[in-house]
């Protein structure tokens, strides 16, 4: 067996989101599979990824008060 390539955070946050070459994306699985490090860093990645998906789902009142506001700003200006 070859010399593991070193992959960083940014390389497994690209892998979470599909953003590699199929070759690259092999690589870095490989690489998760024989590296606890990684292991661990994929886990909290993935934690991330899903928090955030998590907060578009249930965005903060006053988040939707600020859209809100701003929407009756823009109709104000169409009929003005």
């Amino acid at each position: 067996m070859g010399t593991m390539k070193q992959f960083s955070t940014e390389d497994l946050i690209t892998n979470l989101y599909q953003e590699n070459s199929p070759e690259t994306s092999a690589q870095i699985s490989e690489s998760i599979d024989q590296s606890w490090p990684l292991q661990e860093k994929q886990a909290v990645l993935l934690d991330a990824v899903q928090l955030l998906q998590e907060g578009w789902k249930h965005p903060r009142a006053t988040i939707i008060e600020q859209i809100m506001a701003y929407a009756a700003k823009q109709q104000e200006g169409i009929h003005a």
